[in-house]
Parts: C-alpha cells; sequence; structure tokens
C-alpha cells in the first residue's frame, strides 16, 4: 500500500526511468508549447497595433472610411477601429497651441507688456 502512493516502509521511493523521463519530455514541450504561443500571440498584437495605427493616421489625413487598404480580417478589423477612434482624438502628434498653457512647470513663461505673467 505504501510502495503505491510513492512511501515505502523504510522511506522514498525513486520512480522508475521511464516516468522520471516522461515527465522531463512533458515540460520541455510545455514550455516549448508556451514559448511558441506567446511568439504568435505578440506577432499578432504587432500588426493588430501597425493597422490601427495607419489608421488613425488616415483619419487624420482626411482620407475617407471606405478606403480602408485591407480586404478582410484583423487587418481591416484594427484599420477600421483606430480610424473610428481618430474621429473624436485630436492628432496630439501635431504641436498645436494650447488653451492651458503654463499649468505644468515644464511649460515656459510669457510676461506680458506690463511685465505680468500671463
Amino acid at each position: 500500500m505504501f510502495v503505491a502512493c510513492g512511501m515505502a516502509p523504510d522511506g522514498p521511493v525513486t520512480p522508475p526511468l521511464i516516468v522520471r523521463a516522461s515527465v522531463w519530455i512533458g515540460k520541455v514541450l510545455g514550455q516549448w508549447d508556451l514559448r511558441r504561443r506567446g511568439r504568435r500571440g505578440d506577432a499578432f498584437v504587432a500588426a493588430w497595433k501597425s493597422a490601427w495605427s495607419e489608421g488613425c493616421d488616415a483619419r487624420w489625413q482626411g482620407i475617407p472610411k471606405e478606403e480602408v487598404p485591407h480586404r478582410g480580417g484583423p487587418a481591416r478589423e484594427a484599420w477600421l477601429a483606430g480610424w473610428l477612434w481618430a474621429v473624436n482624438q485630436p492628432n496630439r502628434r501635431m504641436r498645436t497651441t494650447s488653451i492651458h498653457q503654463g499649468r505644468r512647470a515644464s511649460d515656459s513663461t510669457r510676461r506680458g507688456k506690463n511685465g505680468f505673467i500671463r
């Protein structure tokens, strides 16, 4: 009874070589599969991000929604998602004058004619 549970009356039993080899092979293959699936997922996210950014840029350049450069699949959906997001979002990459100048310590201070900071 104790031998079946892995314990003999005089101490632990070492599993047979075939069992130890099977455990090792399963561990190695499992780690390989996780890395493989991780790389595949990372590649999908990178492609999706690229298509999404293209859609944002297209909207900010005035390209109509109907001119999607991708025929179908996730790239098309990502491009459309980026295009739709950019409809209500300003292009923050462009340097524009801000309504709230001087709100941060890094903003330059400007003085008016009377010497006061404005």
